[in-house]
């Protein structure tokens, strides 16, 4: 069960593999603001750019790196949260406190706020969330492409 820190979420999950839209409307808000990232919807994109440009072991280490067509789908996750998704109480998801490119070839989202993180984790076959509030339960979802 959500703690207070989080609304509780509402979801309609569709996936058209033809048009890929997505039908989540809503995720959970946090009581609190969200921590400032730097990044803007426009550095989500080029941070997304630069993600579709690595090659294997891009860290010197041995990672994975992300297949093009799972950056495609990252874009238009990335352009359907900048436009559509509404939290809970009202209003837009901000950009993402940080994108990054894992290890696993796989590309990771979080918002950090005061009160909570909220992750997403995009792999070639769902993106998988975790809505972690501070001191609560976590609470995990996960959307099939």
């Amino acid at each position: 069960m959500i703690t207070d820190t989080f609304d509780r979420l509402i979801v309609s999950q569709q996936y058209n593999d033809q048009q890929h839209q997505f039908a989540l409307t809503e995720v959970p808000s946090l009581d609190s603001e969200p921590r400032p990232s730097g990044l803007t919807w426009n550095e989500v994109t080029d941070r997304l750019l630069d993600i579709r440009k690595l090659q294997d072991d891009w860290d010197g280490q041995g990672a994975v790196a992300p297949e093009k067509d799972l950056v495609r789908k990252c874009f238009e996750f990335a352009q359907h949260l900048r436009n559509q998704l509404q939290t809970t109480s009202g209003g837009f998801l901000p950009p993402p406190t940080f994108v990054s490119a894992t290890p696993e070839g796989t590309v990771a989202f979080e918002w950090q706020y005061s009160s909570g993180v909220i992750e997403a984790e995009a792999t070639s076959t769902a993106i998988e969330w975790a809505f972690l509030p501070e001191g609560g339960s976590p609470e995990f979802l996960n959307w099939a492409w």
